[in-house]
């Protein structure tokens, strides 16, 4: 997360890069070009995520609100917990076969078992996961007091 995609070769005005392969890119790289994004973390924060979703082999959805979209807006975005349409700039049938995707369920199914060590972008998507989790727990108490 850092730089801009001239560093790398690639024309001005992207704000990331990273594969798109069905089943992942074990080890992979992922890009989020920070100088492209400028002073808008929930953005650098959006891309770096989509970036993981795509190392583990997350197809683009058309759902403004969920990480793995390519729409801009609808910040912050999380990882939605819902049957979406993948595309990018409209709904187009799934790369990987498939009508949908749930992201959030695509991702808890990529979770080692419990007290196996997760490496890459397992590991951020966990902690992402386990984040998302704990701010729910936290609302969840706050709005029963």
């Amino acid at each position: 997360m850092a730089g801009a995609s001239q560093e790398l070769g690639l024309p001005a005005g992207n704000n990331a890069v990273s594969p798109l392969v069905c089943g992942g890119v074990p080890n992979g790289i992922a890009f989020a070009f920070a100088n492209a994004v400028g002073d808008s973390p929930d953005t650098l924060c959006w891309l770096a995520a989509q970036g993981a979703g795509f190392l583990v082999g997350l197809e683009p959805v058309y759902a403004c609100g969920d990480v793995m979209t390519l729409l801009p807006g609808c910040l912050p975005k999380a990882f939605l917990d819902a049957d979406s349409q993948c595309g990018t700039n409209a709904p187009l049938p799934r790369l990987c076969g498939g009508q949908t995707q749930n992201s959030y369920q695509a991702l808890l199914s990529l979770l080692p078992e419990a007290g196996t060590p997760a490496s890459g972008a397992a590991a951020l998507l966990s902690l992402a996961l386990l984040a998302r989790q704990r701010a729910a727990r936290a609302m969840r108490g706050a709005s029963a007091r």
